[in-house]
């Protein structure tokens, strides 16, 4: 395409880009207000092609100032880059995100998702200890002065079990739901 035709395409882009506001633009984040308690859950960004503010930019279907239920929301970090997609020429979403600050899955009340691995390790540790305290004590014999002779620990702890297997990721961990520090594993 030559550069007038390059030209002409731009300008014919921008001016339908102004009648009909169904598009996005990419933007960064300026601030986030993104209260479960208030229910405000909104950010404001600018454009990166044009410099165009657009303040209270969704981040929930539901938008009311006092929403205190949610479905899906990712909240971007300030300063990451998003695209904000059009309903209307004054009302705008949050549609897709680069960096996110945190999720809301359904709400917050069940607090944050456990770290399956970390989890899995400190799990794992507490059950071998238990194990080898088990283990000692079975091993026991204790001497009862005065003639009384020696009583060995194990019949005492016979009826506690070594914890076999010890937990494995996969027994506690729902694969459905990803989370992490923001990188992708491959």
């Amino acid at each position: 395409m030559s550069i007038n035709g390059e030209k002409v395409r731009f300008a014919l882009k921008r001016a339908l880009e102004s009648m009909n506001p169904k598009f996005s633009k990419a933007c960064i984040v300026k601030s986030v207000s993104a209260n479960p308690t208030t229910g405000l859950m909104t950010c404001d960004c600018e454009s990166i092609q044009d410099k165009t503010v657009l303040d209270d930019v969704r981040l929930v279907a539901d938008f009311k100032n006092t929403a205190t239920t949610t479905g899906f929301v990712l909240v971007p970090k300030v300063g990451s880059i998003v695209l904000v997609s059009f309903l209307a020429d004054s009302e705008c979403y949050v549609s897709m995100v680069s960096d996110v600050d945190t999720i809301f899955l359904n709400g917050n009340n069940y607090e944050g998702i456990v770290k399956a691995v970390d989890l899995t390790i400190k799990l794992n540790a507490l059950e071998n200890n238990l194990n080898n305290i088990l283990m000692a004590l079975k091993g026991i014999t204790v001497s009862i002065g005065s003639g009384g002779g020696a009583v060995p620990f194990a019949p005492f702890f016979s009826a506690i079990n070594n914890i076999s297997p010890i937990t494995n990721k996969a027994e506690i961990e729902n694969t459905t739901v990803k989370h992490g520090n923001g990188n992708l594993i491959v």
